[in-house]
């Protein structure tokens, strides 16, 4: 059981509250999605692979299904003081979660670490959001109850949404499992001539940002195309310094976040919180800042990062 059961276990409560708010207005498609994920998050550990693997293509068949509205349970509080002032406390959430996580390195029981050192962050983060829930409570004098119904409802209008993130950033280690570096490598190798530098640069840039759009995730689609273009065509090669061509190559992914809607946390999440008629406005807004600084990068690599 991983340590961190705890907190998948606090999440999957709100996800089962959803599903309730669901069940109750009868919306069958968002009970079943917000009760499955409940369940995989508390129980995969020791479910077969094939049953969490079903219960994950189940979970997308229902996101695609149409779900109901629910109505607004939570009325908001009104305070006589600025907005600033009334969310200031969540400013204490990352400097929280930084001395979280340098105590939470330091902590032994019977001299070996009590928490594992590579997920302190995420204990930080955790404990950070609880304190500063609590002292949100009981600064403005209202129920504890009130921060864990209105989280309930910012998740159900994010939705499937939420959730995408989450999948999609174990999506690059598969991909590296399957041999998909091997054969993207393959391809370019066909596709570009073996002693073209910069078209080598190119498509391994372009690729970096192809895939992020297609996986959300800069970090999935960087082991892919650093094991099929970086390493093999453009280090061993071409020559290429590695520091440059794998720093910027990360960056060119990034490019890729700005124009796609798979980076759902970063350009659809925003346009739900924010209640924009287009979903796909940041998008819009972010496009030509993404191919401006694609083709940056692409001459960042081939001029700094080449052999003199």
């Amino acid at each position: 059981m991983s340590v961190l059961w705890p907190i998948y276990l606090a999440i999957a409560l709100v996800m089962l509250r959803l599903g309730w708010r669901r069940f109750s207005a009868g919306d069958q498609a968002g009970t079943a999605f917000w009760t499955v994920l409940a369940i995989l998050f508390v129980a995969a550990d020791w479910m077969p692979p094939a049953v969490v693997g079903g219960g994950l293509l189940l979970v997308g068949v229902l996101s695609a299904l149409p779900q109901g509205k629910l109505e607004t349970l939570i009325k908001t509080v009104q305070a006589s003081e600025p907005r600033t002032t009334v969310l200031r406390p969540a400013l204490l959430i990352p400097l929280l979660t930084v001395a979280l996580m340098l105590i939470a390195k330091t902590v032994q029981w019977q001299g070996q670490p009590l928490l594992d050192a590579t997920q302190a962050t995420l204990y930080g983060l955790a404990c950070s959001v609880l304190l500063v829930w609590w002292a949100t409570s009981f600064t403005w004098r209202v129920s504890p109850r009130l921060g864990f119904e209105s989280g309930v409802e910012v998740l159900d209008r994010l939705g499937w949404a939420a959730v995408l993130p989450l999948a999609l950033a174990t999506l690059g280690a598969v991909f590296a499992k399957a041999g998909l570096g091997v054969l993207v490598s393959d391809l370019v190798r066909l596709a570009v001539p073996a002693d073209s530098g910069f078209l080598l640069v190119v498509a391994y840039a372009l690729g970096m940002a192809v895939f992020t759009m297609v996986m959300g995730n800069a970090f999935a689609a960087f082991p892919v195309l650093s094991i099929g273009i970086a390493v093999p065509l453009l280090i061993q090669g071409q020559g290429y310094a590695a520091a440059p061509v794998v720093a910027i190559g990360m960056l060119s992914g990034y490019c890729g976040t700005l124009m796609t809607p798979m980076a759902a946390n970063f350009n659809l999440v925003p346009a739900i919180l924010l209640e924009l008629k287009d979903r796909n406005a940041v998008i819009k807004a972010q496009a030509p800042t993404g191919a401006a600084l694609l083709i940056v990068n692409i001459l960042l690599i081939y001029f700094l990062a080449k052999p003199a």
